[in-house]
């Protein structure tokens, strides 16, 4: 025996056990890209057909599925059902040995970040990718330069797509036509909508049934009047707007007919009617701009010094929290200027509070009550030097 044999009993074999409830187990992730895909064609079903079968073919079982949804995969932190896989993955004790997913693509678009990603799973959490469609598989260094390669050649076809449409696009929004959704208060006719009596050879957009309602809102609020008095009036004719979806309708430009869009420079003029004057859509945004947001003589705000209590004061009918306003204004006949702070129940509108005491007060302050009971609090004169 040569000396180089007799080194060979210094040789440790490392056992290896394999976990036979896990080996073969698999998480499944099938996504669509908007929702038209998800209504309108069997892509889900596609992929899931596919998936299941590769994994009766190859002895795989799949446990757990995400996503099944539309989620856009321009962004992977954005998308809910992606990012509930790869923190379920993260947290699990009983990891799977694979993700099934019918092509990259569907995984992710976003080239070095969705490698990155890729990487983690299979480096650090020992879980595999496998491409259904192809059968390509990151158990082997070949397929997992494979996969990656993928991911980047689906980084590339999303930027190569927006490179042939985003001068449609500019060219579409300087030519007055909006993109995507609108807002509410109008309805999109045309050759791509999803409900057959929207449908039309060619695009356009008209005021609806509530935008009627929203047109109404506008000039009340030109007028001065308080978004809570306007919710009310819209609510009794039948709209029911919560205070962040009416100050999110006060500042869209949409709604005065003109179109701010990223991919363009200049502001265009849309070609829909507009609910607001381009003049009084200004006015109005200026004053909101203001932090008082008074408008003839009104004002409202959420965070004011002089109403400390806005958002701590519940309702005693209803417990809902209370709102507040304020009144500025100055008396045609007497010429008295009134400077007057309020405290009100929106939601059930059983109380309406003075924030101060006064003269011609008939119950107490909120702001007096509130003092007093501080007062209960303090600290005896006798025991104040020893504390």
């Amino acid at each position: 025996m040569s000396d180089f044999e007799s080194f060979r009993k210094f040789k440790k074999n490392k056992e290896i056990k394999l976990d036979t409830e896990q080996i073969n187990e698999a998480w499944f992730y099938p996504r669509v890209s908007s929702k038209n895909q998800f209504d309108n064609n069997d892509s889900i079903e596609n992929q899931s057909e596919v998936s299941y079968s590769y994994a009766k073919k190859n002895n795989i079982v799949i446990s757990k599925t995400f996503g099944g949804t539309y989620e856009s995969a321009s962004g992977d932190f954005t998308r809910k059902e992606f990012m509930r896989l790869i923190n379920e993955v993260k947290r699990s004790r009983k990891r799977p040995k694979y993700i099934l997913i019918y092509i990259m693509s569907r995984f992710s678009r976003t080239g070095g970040n969705a490698i990155a990603l890729a990487n983690m799973l299979v480096e650090d959490m020992g879980v595999n990718l496998i491409e259904t469609s192809s059968g390509l598989s990151t158990e082997t260094d070949l397929g997992k330069m494979a996969v990656y390669q993928k991911l980047i050649e689906a980084r590339k076809e999303t930027l190569s797509r927006l490179d042939s449409t985003i001068p449609g696009m500019k060219n579409a929004l300087l030519g007055g036509k909006w993109l995507g959704a609108v807002p509410k208060g109008y309805t999109k006719f045309g050759p791509r909508v999803r409900e057959q009596e929207r449908f039309s050879p060619f695009t356009r957009i008209e005021m609806n049934e509530e935008g009627k309602l929203l047109k109404l809102a506008w000039k009340w609020k030109f007028q001065g009047e308080r978004d809570v008095d306007i919710q009310r009036k819209l609510e009794s004719k039948g709209l029911i707007l919560n205070n962040k979806r009416l100050s999110e309708i006060w500042r869209k430009p949409f709604y005065a007919g003109m179109i701010v869009h990223s991919l363009i420079d200049n502001v265009v003029e849309g070609n829909w009617e507009a609910m607001v004057s381009k003049k009084n859509f200004l006015k109005i945004n200026k004053l909101l701009e203001e932090n008082n947001h008074v408008i003839n003589g009104y004002s409202k705000e959420r965070i004011e010094d002089l109403r400390p209590l806005n958002g701590d004061l519940v309702c005693s009918e209803c417990g809902a929290k209370l709102t507040s306003y304020r009144i500025k204004k100055i008396a045609k006949k007497t010429g008295k200027k009134y400077d007057i702070h309020y405290y009100n129940c929106y939601k059930c509108k059983a109380v309406t509070a003075n924030a101060n005491s006064s003269a011609n007060s008939k119950t107490e302050g909120l702001h007096n009550q509130f003092e007093n009971i501080l007062k209960s609090f303090q600290i005896e004169k006798k025991y104040q030097n020893i504390l």
